[in-house]
């Protein structure tokens, strides 16, 4: 029964008026699609295979010439800076005397002021009550730090 490109029944071929030719035309379209798809399969594969084929023959024949296994611009920088060299373990290694020894050091951190409940400003902000922060009185040009109530020490 002949369909559209969706798949979908046509309405003209439902019920009274179905022709036989119509039927068998789609079915021939149908089997003439299946057939294309599955040669184009066939020639996909045929290709790959081929491809496969002249890439493992060309890498035996560079194995059988002793060149690498590696592509053109990896090996010609391995070239250029003496990859093709043959290398002892040792070869590149530097004795142990040579060797710069190196140590980290680290800065010392400034230390975070200590604030204390008699530092903070007493401002009624809505905003910093709900972020959980105070507002401190300081020596800084503005007067003051934004900081949070974690860090404010507690009177002895």
């Amino acid at each position: 029964m002949p369909t559209d490109v969706h798949g979908q029944h046509h309405a003209g071929s439902l019920g009274l008026f179905d022709d036989d030719a119509e039927n068998d035309n789609a079915i021939a379209r149908a089997e003439r699609h299946e057939h294309d798809h599955l040669e184009s399969v066939i020639r996909r594969h045929k290709r790959r295979e081929k491809r496969q084929f002249r890439k493992d023959q060309k890498a035996a024949e560079r194995a059988a010439q002793g060149k690498s296994k590696l592509p053109w611009p990896i090996s010609w920088v391995g070239k250029l800076f003496g990859g093709g060299k043959d290398l002892s373990p040792d070869a590149g290694r530097v004795p142990e005397s040579a060797r710069s020894e190196y140590v980290i050091v680290r800065r010392p951190e400034t230390p975070e002021p200590v604030y204390t409940g008699e530092d903070v400003d007493p401002v009624d902000s809505p905003w910093l009550r709900e972020c959980g922060m105070v507002r401190v009185k300081s020596d800084d040009p503005g007067g003051c730090h934004i900081v949070p109530k974690s860090v404010i020490q507690k009177n002895q």
